[in-house]
């Protein structure tokens, strides 16, 4: 049972997740992924904490399978964070490809693309979702940013791209060097 604490911890995570976003839907997305994580981590501890102290006499360094189950944990958890919860950004150009293949040989105009996409629909959920997490707020029918942890992280990945590309973005940097 002990050495599947990483798992249960994840299932925790999971269950934790979809409660939270059942539950308080208003919360910022990065506040429930936050709780749920440290619901499951809370779970690893527990019952890591039962394995050191439990009856049973515990094996040579003991403290080395709970920390292994920590970390096992944590590698869980972070690859259900940015692979699974993130992928709506997948799945928007999943349903590009899949447009373009109900689509046939004759392929899509840019028109088309976009009238399949809607834009607007996807731009107007986008600000509901950054209103409700608290990162933007409409004032005088305008949208102006919030303090956030999301314009942080926005702000460090410029910096990052300004060292590394001397541009703020990827698009501003021109084309690659010739090789």
């Amino acid at each position: 049972m002990f050495a599947l604490s990483p798992l249960v911890g994840l299932g925790a995570c999971v269950v934790a997740h979809v409660i939270v976003a059942r539950l308080a839907p208003a919360w910022p997305r990065a506040r429930g992924v936050i709780v749920s994580v440290l619901a499951g981590g809370g779970v690893v501890l527990t019952l890591g904490l039962r394995f050191l102290w439990g009856p049973a006499p515990a094996p040579a360094a003991p403290g080395g399978y709970v920390l292994a189950w920590g970390l096992a944990y944590l590698a869980l958890a972070y690859t259900y964070v940015f692979g699974f919860f993130n992928v709506s950004e997948t799945a928007r150009r999943l349903r590009l490809l899949v447009e373009l293949l109900d689509a046939g040989p004759r392929g899509l105009s840019l028109d088309e693309v976009l009238r399949a996409y809607n834009a607007r629909m996807i731009v107007e959920a986008r600000l509901r979702r950054l209103v409700a997490g608290g990162q933007l707020a409409l004032a005088d029918g305008r949208y102006v940013l919030r303090r956030s942890l999301g314009l942080s992280v926005a702000k460090l990945l410029v910096g990052i791209k300004l060292l590394l590309l001397r541009a703020p973005s990827e698009f501003a940097a021109g084309p690659p060097p010739p090789r």
